[in-house]
């Protein structure tokens, strides 16, 4: 590995072919996944800077405006960790991170080892998921998804006396894996400081549920937002869900920020567009319902009455159609009218 000086020029060279940033700041944060298409072109695809590297994704958060970054930082040697957090500061930009749960006894000194970096470099929230994948497509049995709960639960419990010891609140997403009711009950069940809510602003509508009920329910619970807004529309099972620019989609974004700010003014919200193909939302399809059978008729309803009134008009662009240049381009341009659109309205630009 280059030292870190180093690591810094190349990550000022990777960025000068990107793309002009903005002088514009707001008090928007930038989560890792908004540059998925970048990161993994890196090196196939002419300026496409690796977004793996913090140096890299702080320094490019700052151009196009960002006031925080919420992205893994994995174990850093003492010298990394000055490196990070000079230029952090130099960029006047604040930090949070994502950590997975350890899997098993085996996993526990990796993710202590983790928080500890984090600690060194001032980290106070990370945010955190019980399941890796979508609920209705990753299990085919009630006693299926029982059991990963049941070790996701373990690992949370376990994850928790670390955060306790390290200082770290833990900030647990609505991952497309829990209604609002079952998250609510864990959270109570945890009762811990260490412990609340990374609240995803649109997570929630795959498993029929309103964005605008889910903010008032997790608001009190919440140390960060993934902010994001998301479009819909009707396909032969179900419906599509797209995320789009922020003001394009179907989400109230001023009412959200509103209930969350009233309860959490501290929290900091951070963009989540994944630019990517529409999600498929198969709730017309049996399976769909294996282990969601305590879903709500209400919400149901409401999420009919959402399609009718506010599903999108022209069909979801495939960004899988594009060359891998065209797609890194449309991630990028994603990324920067959805900080144009917080800042001019919805009074993020400080």
């Amino acid at each position: 590995m280059p030292p870190v000086a180093v690591q810094e020029r190349d990550a000022s060279a990777a960025l000068a072919a990107f793309g002009s940033g903005s002088s514009r700041r707001t008090a928007l944060g930038l989560v890792a996944y908004c540059f998925n298409i970048a990161a993994k072109f890196s090196g196939t695809v002419a300026a496409a800077p690796n977004f793996k590297d913090p140096f890299v994704f702080i320094e490019e958060a700052a151009r196009i405006g960002a006031s925080a970054v919420q992205i893994p930082f994995g174990i850093c040697t003492a010298g990394k960790i000055r490196a990070i957090r000079d230029r952090a500061e130099r960029d006047k930009i604040a930090l949070e991170s994502t950590v997975n749960l350890p899997r098993d006894a085996s996993d526990l000194d990796r993710f202590d080892a983790e928080l500890k970096t984090l600690s060194d470099l001032g980290v106070q929230i990370a945010r955190t998921v019980l399941l890796p994948g979508r609920r209705y497509e990753q299990f085919t049995s009630v006693l299926d998804y029982a059991a990963a709960m049941r070790r996701g639960i373990k690992a949370l419990s376990d994850a928790e006396k670390s955060a306790r010891r390290h200082g770290i609140r833990l900030a647990l997403e609505n991952h497309k894996d829990q209604t609002l009711e079952e998250r609510l009950a864990l959270l109570e069940q945890f009762n811990s400081e260490y412990i609340g809510a990374c609240f995803d602003v649109g997570n929630n509508i795959a498993l029929l549920e309103d964005p605008l009920e889910v903010a008032r329910a997790f608001a009190p619970w919440t140390l960060t937002v993934h902010f994001k807004d998301q479009a819909v529309r009707e396909y032969e099972d179900g419906f599509l869900l797209a995320d789009v620019p922020l003001g394009k989609g179907a989400i109230e974004l001023a009412e959200v920020v509103q209930v969350v700010r009233a309860k959490k003014p501290r929290a900091r919200f951070h963009l989540e567009l994944i630019t990517r193909d529409p999600l498929r939302i198969p709730y017309l399809r049996e399976d769909y319902w294996t282990t969601l059978e305590r879903i709500k008729a209400r919400h149901l309803g409401g999420t009919l009455a959402m399609l009718k009134k506010r599903s999108a008009g022209e069909e979801f662009p495939l960004v899988s159609k594009l060359d891998p240049a065209g797609q890194v381009r449309a991630e990028r341009r994603n990324v920067e009218e959805s900080f144009r659109y917080a800042a001019n309205e919805l009074g993020f630009e400080r």
